[in-house]
């Protein structure tokens, strides 16, 4: 018969091997939820910044208002591309952003490519 003393090692000796994959996975949903963030901040720069070329008719105070509302992200990892098709009559507003790590605090490199993970946010909206 197992005493229960033994019962207790074999419970803390599973914990131990058990605890870093679960401490993976909660790395993983932090950083999973923070790139997420970062990808809705872009959604809504690069919507607003449609909307004041819609507004306005003009592209070249874009770039420093999706800056502004960009605020909390790296200004100097971020790329405002506005373009506007006449014929078409639609403005689009393209963001991009080399992803930093929230827990490495550096771009996170796609091991494939060698290059940093580049979120991108596009909208197209007819002009008036």
């Amino acid at each position: 018969m197992r005493s229960r003393k033994n019962e207790q090692g074999m419970a803390a000796l599973e914990f131990l091997v058990i605890l870093p994959v679960l401490l993976a996975l909660l790395l993983l949903a932090v950083e999973g939820s923070f790139m997420l963030r970062a990808y809705s901040n872009l959604y809504e720069a690069s919507r607003e910044g449609a909307r004041l070329v819609m507004r306005e008719g003009q592209t070249a105070d874009v770039p420093g208002f999706v800056s502004d509302l960009l605020s909390d992200l790296p200004v100097s990892e971020t790329t405002t591309t506005v373009s506007v098709d006449n014929q078409a009559n639609i403005v689009t507003v393209e963001v991009d952003y080399a992803y930093h790590s929230f827990l490495l605090g550096s771009p996170l490199v796609d091991p494939t490519t060698g290059s940093p993970y580049q979120l991108t946010a596009r909208t197209i909206m007819p002009m008036p």
